[in-house]
């Protein structure tokens, strides 16, 4: 069965002020694909919401669509994995990735990919939101280190960048991710914290029935959280 992982990060910057980064993927299958963006058009069409949706635009005039959202991924076979780094300070790029930040982001990716809840028997597609001008050589690299784990039969055969505007997946990752690192920097806890962001936080962790930032068991499927600690 083909499988599409749609990726994207939040904070990745070494430079950006924030402590913590993540990077996630949105997982559909392929024959599900389209009856999930026929759900989403017709919450578009039922909360008048016709942007891209993203999570540094969640209002709390649009609150009732983001909610939607959240609705739509519990109902429907999609699922979500993230790995986040609570302190970025300590990596060291110079030592381990050549002085290059964004090789770092790529070797999350592998880390994100290859994992007990994605069965190599199985084919993939990796979709990426676009980055840099960098990317289609990392990628190349990726898919190399991949061809030689699986002895040139990597399940995770094809690799492609996009526009999040074109990815219904790339923009439910950005929104999930988003909202992992808002609590993990501890954004709703300060006096200047958007009131619909707090609101989706609390709806998202009443229907997870958890904690959004809680480490989960590896095998956990739906909603698989990892919290990475770099050597």
């Amino acid at each position: 069965m083909l499988k599409n992982l749609y990726i994207d990060e939040s904070c990745h910057l070494a430079n950006d002020n924030h402590p913590c980064m993540a990077i996630a993927y949105i997982k559909i299958d392929q024959q599900d694909l389209g009856e999930i963006k026929t759900l989403f058009k017709e919450n578009q069409k039922k909360y008048h919401f016709f942007v891209e949706p993203k999570w540094t635009s969640i209002s709390i005039s649009k609150l009732e669509f983001y909610k939607s959202i959240i609705d739509l991924f519990f109902e429907n076979n999609i699922s979500f994995r993230c790995i986040y780094i609570n302190d970025k300070k300590v990596l060291n790029h110079e030592k381990f990735n050549n002085g290059d930040e964004g090789l770092y982001y790529f070797k999350l990716i592998y880390l994100l990919i290859v994992t007990p809840t994605n069965d190599i028997y199985q084919n993939y597609n990796v979709y990426i939101d676009v980055k840099d001008t960098q990317g289609r050589m990392r990628i190349k690299g990726i898919k190399s280190v991949l061809a030689e784990k699986f002895n040139h039969s990597s399940p995770f055969d094809m690799f492609q960048h996009i526009q999040s505007s074109d990815s219904i997946g790339i923009q439910l990752s950005d929104i999930f991710v988003g909202a992992i690192t808002y609590k993990l920097r501890k954004e709703h806890l300060k006096d200047n914290a958007n009131p619909a962001k707090i609101e989706f936080i609390k709806y998202f962790e009443s229907k997870l029935g958890r904690d959004l930032t809680l480490q989960t068991f590896p095998y956990e499927n739906k909603f698989n959280i990892f919290n990475h600690i770099p050597q």
